[in-house]
């Protein structure tokens, strides 16, 4: 097999695209450091050829690169914060409350180690405060809309809410964004919101063919949208992209999203009439956030089966 210099490969794809270097480089990158990686004069930081990769819709698999002690200290703390946050969200009361300080703790290192121009990790810094608000508590949706904003033309100076289909957006940038239609959704701009993820979904579809993981940000958005589509109260569509996300996440054996799924799909079954299955469905996303210790979810199902059915489980 021929060893293909990494530089050659983003050259090509850029070119294939039809996207200009100043395009592809900004935000994550000058110009000057993109032309000399193309040429095969310089090799950046690990982060940013896996930025640039994921923007042009290529894997990072076979991509490989030392990094110095600086790099890994950076990746670790990433790691961490992300971890935290997945039990962050899945938590309720006070562990929460001591799940937020220890986030906001390891954000704190983390800001310590970085430079004034890592945007990449300025980016996923705002993201995660977004996520687990400040020592006082959450944000307001408002201030949420326009931390997440400048996050993401922190690295995709560009940003128009009316062209994301046609945008070329990384992994962190497509989840960024779906958290922006999040908020847009809870700040009652629904239809807002489902546009957002509509064009997300789309975008999603045509660019990340060639990634194997690009389902996990296919069933996030689509998780998003019929979450959308069911505060709009339009059922039907819901149902379609829920029993879609649903299947995405079995085939691919992931359950982080899977009870969500479920109990939008049982919500849907409850508002058209359909008492047996909605039950059925409820049931099981209990029994589902039981078995993976996903407390938040499993509230919503513990007090939706004792409003609905009369059905008390502990």
């Amino acid at each position: 097999m021929r060893e293909i210099f990494i530089g050659e490969e983003i050259k090509k794809s850029r070119e294939d695209l039809g996207i200009s270097q100043m395009d592809l480089s900004a935000g994550i990158c000058d110009v000057t450091t993109l032309s000399r990686l193309e040429n095969g004069q310089q090799t950046p930081s690990r982060k940013v050829v896996k930025s640039l990769l994921s923007r042009l819709g290529e894997p990072d698999d076979r991509f490989f690169a030392y990094i110095t002690g600086k790099e890994a200290q950076i990746e670790v703390n990433i790691k961490d914060i992300t971890s935290f946050i997945i039990e962050y969200e899945n938590s309720v009361g006070e562990d929460k409350k001591n799940k937020r300080k220890e986030i906001l703790d390891k954000i704190g290192e983390l800001e310590k180690i970085i430079s004034k121009d890592d945007s990449i990790s300025r980016q996923f810094i705002e993201r995660s405060k977004v996520i687990v608000g400040n020592d006082v508590g959450d944000y307001s949706a408002e201030e949420k809309i326009a931390l997440l904003e400048h996050a993401i033309r922190l690295t995709y100076p560009k940003f128009d809410i009316a062209k994301i289909e046609k945008g070329y957006f990384s992994y962190d940038e497509v989840v960024i964004i779906s958290h922006l239609a999040n908020e847009y959704c809870a700040n009652d701009q629904i239809e807002l919101a489902t546009d957002i993820l509509k064009q997300l979904l789309k975008n999603i579809e045509k660019r990340f063919k060639k990634i194997s993981s690009g389902w996990n940000r296919k069933s996030l958005v689509q998780y998003n949208l019929a979450r959308c589509l069911l505060i709009e109260d339009n059922i039907k569509e819901a149902s379609e992209y829920a029993e879609s996300g649903k299947n995405v996440c079995i085939e691919h054996n992931t359950y982080n999203l899977l009870p969500g799924f479920y109990i939008i799909l049982a919500e849907c079954c409850y508002r058209q009439g359909d008492m047996l299955k909605s039950k059925e469905l409820f049931i099981e996303a209990y029994y589902l956030c039981e078995a993976i210790k996903q407390e938040s979810n499993l509230e919503v199902a513990r007090k939706s089966l004792k409003e609905y059915f009369e059905i008390i489980l502990d």
